[in-house]
């Protein structure tokens, strides 16, 4: 190499710049105090090249990798019920969202960029369809058949769950009082209209004529007498209908699977809505009944036309409350899941 050395004073090598270092013959190396870098000198005082010792690392140990278990290998193409085509698009949408966004928060454009996520998102889909029109029908079948194989787990669970229930002792709670006080208020209701028709039928029944304009179609005395005897011993007929009137009203919340619905399990229960019609029914024939009665049982000679209304009415009533029975439920969806587990 050129030599570094002017008068006596060594120059640096990387820098240029003469430092206060003078080559007496026994220095190897000088550190310049201007660029802080490192001069290698041989026998001669010349600027050479480093040894080998300071730019070679030392030889590390060998380290050997800890043995760990096996991860499943991903799913190749033929395990996989999408085509080559839908798995590279799925792999293209996963990288560009990932990449959407700068990692760092603070970054200017991260507020824009977070803005526009979802527009970029949906552009991404339209250029890369996740689901081909060929691989639709698989991918629907397989999500069919896993929402199936939850659904009738769940239920499984649900029922194991009933069993152990009904193996224990029951506890009798808030709810389950309020379950049954509605469901007394309920069959109060209907049984105070039935024993309104019934007394007024009976008091109709009762009525005798005697004279030339007798009605030979009446009842013997003797069955008179028993009706008259029941009639009088039912409240009379104004209460009953207050009675049957208010017991609806106060159970107007209930149904019969109201601690379910109350408890949030009411997704595979259907027909609330229209039990709740049928008994908004049962209130307006109710209170229909009780006006048309009212001018059917005025007047005299009326007792037919008002033994008539009455049993009709009260075989609306029955029906009424016959149909919003059949109306609630389980869906068949739960109804066929709970077969075939109780089959498997």
């Amino acid at each position: 190499m050129a030599s570094l050395r002017s008068r006596g004073n060594l120059t640096c090598f990387y820098c240029g710049k003469r430092s206060s270092v003078k080559f007496n013959g026994t220095i190897s190396d000088f550190l310049c105090l201007k660029c802080d870098a490192t001069n290698y000198l041989d026998e001669n005082g010349e600027i050479t090249d480093p040894p080998v010792a300071s730019t070679t690392s030392t030889t590390q140990p060998t380290q050997y990798a800890i043995p760990r278990s096996q991860s499943p290998e991903p799913a190749t193409q033929a395990q996989s019920i999408f085509c080559s085509t839908c798995l590279k698009n799925q792999h293209l949408f996963t990288a560009s969202l990932a990449q959407y966004l700068p990692e760092d928060p603070d970054h200017p454009e991260y507020a824009q960029l977070e803005k526009n996520y979802y527009r970029f998102r949906q552009r991404l889909e339209e250029r890369y369809p996740q689901i081909c029109a060929d691989c639709e029908p698989k991918v629907l079948a397989q999500v069919q058949q896993a929402g199936y194989t939850a659904r009738t787990d769940h239920l499984r669970r649900m029922m194991e769950r009933s069993r152990q229930r009904r193996a224990l002792p029951k506890r009798w709670t808030a709810l389950d009082m309020a379950d049954t006080l509605g469901r007394w208020f309920w069959l109060a209701g209907l049984m105070g209209q039935l024993l309104w028709h019934f007394a007024t039928m009976a008091d109709a029944l009762s009525t005798t004529t005697t004279g030339p304009l007798r009605d030979p179609d009446e009842l013997s005395p003797a069955w008179t007498s028993v009706l008259r005897w029941m009639a009088d011993a039912l409240p009379q007929s104004s209460v009953l209908v207050r009675m049957s009137f208010w017991a609806n009203l106060l159970c107007i919340w209930w149904n019969p699977k109201f601690v379910q619905v109350f408890r949030g399990f009411s997704k595979h229960i259907h027909g609330l809505s229209q039990w709740y019609i049928f008994q908004g029914l049962v209130l307006l024939v109710r209170f229909l009944g009780v006006r048309i009665a009212g001018f059917a049982g005025a007047g005299e000679g009326r007792t037919s036309a008002q033994i008539s209304l009455h049993a009709l009415l009260a075989i609306v009533v029955v029906v009424l409350y016959a149909l919003a029975q059949n109306v609630d439920g389980y869906t068949d969806e739960a109804k066929s899941l709970a077969q075939r587990t109780q089959l498997a």
